[in-house]
């Protein structure tokens, strides 16, 4: 795997919270993006595959290694709508 200088950029569009404590995310990325996430998904297929190791397995180790910090979105994205902190989301300013 080859180390990029360059990541790809994933803004959320909606967040839609049900009562049950799970969620349902909307998502918008460029094609270059897109194209990221397909081979990296692709790569983590591979090595599982290779490793002999379930997928679940893996994402659930990497979930219990997360530090959560808190995010506060109180604001709406003046050029998509989108959840922000401040005037634009992260995506947006981006492609500003």
């Amino acid at each position: 795997m080859t180390m990029e200088t360059e990541v790809g950029l994933i803004g959320v569009e909606q967040i839609k919270e049900h009562e049950d404590g799970s969620a349902d995310f909307e998502f918008h990325f460029d094609d270059d993006t897109r194209d990221k996430l397909a081979q990296h998904g692709l790569e983590l297929v591979l090595h599982c595959a290779a490793a002999e190791m379930d997928i679940q397995d893996v994402l659930d180790w990497v979930s219990s290694h997360i530090k959560t910090t808190e995010y506060q979105f109180d604001k709406t994205c003046v050029s998509c709508g989108g959840p922000a902190q401040n005037d634009f989301c992260g995506f947006c300013l981006e492609e500003e």
